[in-house]
């Protein structure tokens, strides 16, 4: 005889599983056109063996440099990214699209999705490191 089978659990799970997968916190893109200070990204995981749709005026975190640097040398420190360029996205809580300089009112009663980009950094890339193999 079957054991009795603990429905509302598996209906929960699935319910649990089914948010989980339409909430963006990380995730990789690629450059697809860059108009500074936004780009526009193409998500690059593949969603049941499909495209993601792209993703348009991601904006860019400027993070503190590692070493201190002179007044000079943070005039000349740009941001150094191009097209093509694999970057790690963040999505915020919010939309972002009324944002200035202070508080704001967002457009959208939706959360953690992955048109509320900002743009991490990029992939590092073998050549990005100093010596060693």
């Amino acid at each position: 005889m079957e054991k009795n089978r603990d429905y509302f659990s598996e209906l929960m799970q699935n319910i649990k599983k089914s948010i989980a997968s339409n909430i963006s916190v990380m995730y990789l893109a690629k450059i697809v056109k860059l108009e500074p200070p936004t780009a526009d990204l193409q998500p690059l995981a593949k969603i049941d063996g499909k495209k993601q749709s792209m993703v348009y005026k991601a904006h860019f975190l400027i993070t503190p440099n590692y070493k201190k640097l002179s007044k000079e040398e943070i005039k000349d420190n740009k941001l150094d990214y191009k097209k093509d360029d694999v970057v790690v996205v963040g999505s915020l809580d919010h939309d972002d699209m009324y944002f200035k300089k202070d508080l704001y009112n967002v457009d959208t009663e939706r959360t953690h999705s992955a048109d509320f980009a900002v743009i991490l950094g990029r992939y590092a890339r073998k050549d990005d490191f100093k010596g060693g193999d």
